[in-house]
């Protein structure tokens, strides 16, 4: 799987993972892990504004 659609597929999994946090911040530990640094980040990124959190979340990535 390339690394583009892994990106995605990960945001995919994310979702349906929200209605839980600790799966969510499970699952975005799992999904940064294998993604290169830049795509990792945007994931991040794209995870907090998703759940509605900051970085100072007490479930550290």
């Amino acid at each position: 799987m390339q690394n583009n659609d892994l990106f995605f597929y990960s945001k995919i999994i994310l979702r349906r993972v929200s209605f839980s946090r600790y799966l969510f911040f499970k699952e975005l530990r799992k999904a940064c892990g294998q993604l290169e640094p830049k795509q990792s980040e945007r994931l991040e990124r794209w995870a907090y504004a998703y759940y509605g959190q900051k970085k100072s979340s007490p479930v550290k990535v």
